[in-house]
C-alpha cells in the first residue's frame, strides 16, 4: 500500500515536533506497531486513531488539509 497524504502529513508534523515513532504511539494510546504500519501505509487509519495523532500533535484538521494541499 502507498501512503495517503494525510498520513504524510501527519508524518511530517511528528517530525516538525521532534516526535519519535514510540513517544507518538504511546501518547495517542496506540502500539508502536499499530503506529509503524499506518506510517508505512499498510494499514489505514481509523478516524479514532487520526482524532488521537492529531491531539497528541496538537494540530487541527485544518493543519493537516493544509498541510496537504
Amino acid at each position: 500500500m502507498s501512503q495517503e497524504p494525510i498520513v504524510i502529513a501527519l508524518i511530517e508534523r511528528r517530525k516538525l515536533g521532534n516526535w519519535s515513532q514510540e513517544k507518538l504511539a504511546a501518547s495517542a494510546g496506540m502500539s508502536l506497531k499499530t503506529y509503524q504500519r499506518i506510517e508505512r501505509g499498510e494499514a489505514d487509519i481509523k478516524m479514532s486513531q487520526y482524532r488521537s495523532i492529531t491531539r497528541t500533535l496538537k494540530v487541527t484538521d485544518l493543519d493537516v488539509v493544509l498541510d496537504v494541499v
